[in-house]
């Protein structure tokens, strides 16, 4: 994954799903609360959270991007606040909303081409967005915002088996 230093995209991931608000009580309403007193102002994401969220068993991020006080701080009060352990919040959700609150669009990349197959999910590589940046395997990269990628959604190769 060297394209991402390259391309200094801190976190990349395969594909995105919703994930049911009967796991997600109260995650939304914690975050937003430290995203106010942070004075945040998230560059890719207005309104409220919906449950939209990476797919998790595909992700790679930067540790630094991990590792960085305010980031701790914020993964710090989530764990504190137990939903993790009394509802199983979802470290997709988690993940999510942290790139919401921290990364920039551009620091974000769909792995779209890698091949991935998943129980009933599959997701097969096709082109996005042009890039200036190379794939491994020498294609274009694709890089993303969140909000073009939420706009087209229904258009991901994910298809129920």
């Amino acid at each position: 994954f060297s394209f991402m230093a390259e391309a200094d995209f801190k976190f990349g991931f395969i594909g995105t799903s919703t994930e049911s608000k009967d796991f997600t009580p109260d995650l939304w309403e914690v975050t937003e609360a430290f995203r106010r007193s942070k004075g945040l102002e998230p560059e890719w994401f207005t309104g409220k959270w919906n449950g939209f969220s990476f797919y998790s068993n595909l992700e790679v991020g930067r540790v630094d991007y991990w590792q960085q006080p305010v980031i701790k701080e914020y993964l710090n009060l989530i764990d504190g606040a137990g939903g993790i352990f009394k509802v199983r919040w979802p470290e997709s959700s988690i993940h999510f909303l942290a790139a919401m609150l921290f990364l920039h669009s551009q620091e974000m990349v769909q792995l779209v081409f890698i091949p991935y197959w998943h129980q009933n999910m599959v997701i097969l590589p096709q082109p996005w967005v042009e890039s200036p940046h190379k794939n491994p395997d020498g294609t274009k990269a694709t890089a993303q915002s969140a909000r073009q990628r939420e706009e087209q959604q229904e258009k991901y190769t994910q298809k129920e088996l």
